[in-house]
């Protein structure tokens, strides 16, 4: 549908003598439905008809102040014309007509002293078609004088436009290859025109720093193709023209549930922006708080005997394990020995031979653990390490799990770690074998608890303390705003709304706006 814009003056008057007409008794303009409108004069008023067409009218277009009341009747329809006995035919010979409207205000003193303009709907432009003037008579109206209508030029670009360059991927009342263009401007970020003028001339450039376009392209699989060749008027004409179809289409403004989906995006990332910051914030405390083991070993200044420290003494080609590091979060735990060593102080005592030793950690809550092994009768205090190919198991000299280890020796093994703001500990007390695997099965306990067990080995020389790491109640209070954040996140997840177009991490905000 496309509207032919005129500005007029007579035709406004015809049919406005307010005295009977020699019409028949049924074939007469008062069949035809009357809508009364009333405009403030000192304002500009556009408006819409009953049966679609648009008036522009100028503020002090009538003559008079305040509240004028107007009385319109349409006639577009070959049923309408007859019903209103509105014949078609000037100087006795037959028109075609494109459509009749009248439009008169129902005080007769008021008068109109400026041109109104009006667009009537029409299904195609002629441009043979011309406005003529009502002369009414007692035997109907005679249409007289015959001037051009002046159709919007610039209306007619832009639907040239439309159709030359976007009507192969894109509707106005619907989704093609591409989005429906109806009300084009109020989405996304096309309310500013330089953005639409942007993204029109180089499509690609631009998708690089808006999400919006991004999570089209997502949407549609492929992104548009440039037009430079369109200039700031070429774009504007092509908008106003689907401004224009859009409003005599009556394509409704999107749903509610689709603006509630835009809405619903919105909150989403605001919730998901507000995690990961309470995210980060965790982590950088996390970060000052340090190792979570605190390991410091001090040797006698008078021992001269065999220890880690004396590099030499160690072979160069040995795969030894590597104890992990990782950072406390609520717990620390201090560690010294004093006189104590680590195992490579049992090659003094084995002449080389070895034994076997496997732990395994049967665990799900966590994956970070750190292992001990402590060794009584060779003061040998010592931290493991994950073995090479030996399905998660932990050992305590090399990666193959060799240890040398003298057969029928007292160890303890233990480990540590913490999960759900709480310490996970588990132990054993074993004789050495040539080879064994030993399981340890970490549960809750605190540091209390913990610290009375340790003292209760009767290390001497070895001190062990579990304590709150520096920044724990911080940490437990960022904890449960990120349980109360998860909770939300998946309550307000919207559904059917693509709000994740820019990243696949759902820790990290995205918006999609569709």
């Amino acid at each position: 549908m496309l509207r032919i814009l005129f500005c007029l003056i007579s035709i406004i008057t015809f049919l406005s003598c307010h005295q009977p007409l020699a019409y028949t008794k049924f074939l007469n303009p008062n069949e035809l439905q009357t809508q009364t409108i009333s405009i403030d004069n000192s304002r500009d008023t556009a408006l819409r008809t009953a049966k679609g067409a648009l008036l522009q009218i100028a503020k002090e277009s009538f003559s008079g102040e305040g509240m004028i009341q107007l009385e319109i009747k349409e006639a577009y329809s070959m049923a309408d014309m007859v019903k209103g006995g509105l014949l078609t035919r000037s100087g006795g010979k037959t028109l075609t007509s494109g459509g009749m409207i009248y439009v008169s205000a129902t005080d007769k003193d008021v008068r109109m002293v400026k041109p109104i303009g009006v667009s009537t709907p029409t299904e195609i432009i002629d441009p043979s078609m011309q406005l003529y003037k009502g002369e009414e008579s007692e035997e109907g109206i005679d249409w007289t004088e015959p001037t051009p209508l002046r159709a919007d030029e610039n209306l007619l670009w832009g639907r040239s436009l439309y159709k030359d360059n976007c009507a192969t991927c894109h509707a106005i009342d619907k989704n093609l290859t591409g989005p429906g263009l109806a009300h084009l401007e109020e989405r996304g970020p096309w309310k500013d025109k330089k953005e639409l003028y942007a993204f029109m001339q180089n499509p690609a450039a631009y998708a690089n720093k808006n999400e919006y376009v991004q999570c089209q392209i997502l949407q549609y699989g492929a992104i548009m193709q440039a037009f430079p060749q369109l200039d700031e008027k070429a774009i504007d004409a092509i908008t106003n023209y689907v401004n224009s179809e859009t409003l005599e289409m009556g394509i409704p403004f999107p749903k509610e549930d689709e603006w509630k989906c835009q809405d619903s995006c919105r909150r989403f990332d605001s919730l998901r922006r507000a995690y990961y910051e309470t995210k980060m914030e965790r982590n950088e405390l996390i970060d000052e708080n340090g190792m979570r083991i605190q390991y410091e070993r001090q040797l006698s200044s008078t021992d001269t005997s065999f220890n880690s420290n004396d590099v030499a003494s160690i072979p160069a080609e040995l795969d030894k394990v590597v104890p992990q590091n990782y950072k406390a979060v609520y717990y620390q735990f201090d560690i010294q020995s004093f006189g104590w060593y680590n195992v490579d102080r049992l090659l003094e005592f084995n002449n080389g031979q070895k034994a076997e030793l496997l732990l395994k950690i049967d665990e799900t809550r966590t994956e970070e653990f750190d292992v001990f092994i402590t060794i009584p009768q060779y003061k040998v205090f010592d931290r493991g390490g994950l073995l090479k190919d030996k399905d998660g198991a932990y050992g305590f000299y090399t990666t193959d799990g060799k240890i040398p280890l003298s057969i029928g020796t007292k160890v303890y093994v233990f480990v540590i770690s913490e999960a759900e703001g709480k310490i996970l500990f588990d132990y054993k007390v074993f004789i050495s074998k040539a080879w064994q695997q030993i399981q340890l099965t970490p549960a809750f306990i605190s540091k209390e608890r913990l610290n009375n067990l340790v003292a209760s080995f009767s290390l001497t020389d070895i001190s062990f303390e579990a304590k709150d790491s520096k920044d724990s109640d911080a940490i437990r209070e960022t904890d449960r705003a990120i349980k109360t954040a998860e909770d939300a996140i998946e309550s307000l997840r919207p559904k059917n709304c693509r709000c994740d177009c820019t990243t696949s991490d759902s820790t990290k905000p995205a918006t999609s706006y569709q």
